[in-house]
């Protein structure tokens, strides 16, 4: 960057070492480097891995993803924003408030009127629950 004539800073890619050329063709191109979700916490941005998420909620815009950390506010808002970054990981959207990581699933609850809920961790009594809507497919998903 040149200000008044005067090198003020100089631009380079992050992870490249001076010197080296950077390639849009490089390692993360090729898949060698894990995709990350982007959350919020406080005023930190936090890196999870897909793997990570157990379910995504959404109240109203905001969406808060749920992890072994914790509760963690989605840098994207909207749910279908979310959903479309997720679904190659294997989430699928339960209920028009939910997305679930389907490797996350411990267990399925039926109610007493036929509804259905996941549960994605018995010790913390998470039940998410799905849609009538959803749930044939869901089950076709899971195989029961």
């Amino acid at each position: 960057m040149i200000d008044a004539n005067h090198v003020v800073g100089l631009l380079c890619a992050f992870g490249v070492q001076e010197g080296e050329a950077y390639e849009s063709e490089g390692p993360q191109a090729a898949g060698l480097l894990p995709q990350r979700i982007i959350g919020m916490r406080n005023d930190r941005l936090v890196l999870l891995a897909p793997s990570e998420i157990r379910y995504a909620e959404a109240d109203r815009n905001i969406v808060w993803l749920v992890t072994e950390r914790g509760r963690i506010q989605a840098a994207t808002r909207g749910l279908d924003n979310v959903e479309r970054s997720l679904v190659p990981h294997g989430f699928r959207r339960v209920h028009r408030r939910f997305l679930v990581n389907l490797a996350r699933v411990a267990e399925l609850e039926r109610g007493i009127k036929g509804e259905l809920f996941l549960i994605m961790n018995s010790r913390a009594h998470e039940f998410v629950p799905v849609s009538r809507r959803h749930a044939p497919e869901l089950r076709r998903m899971l195989g029961v």
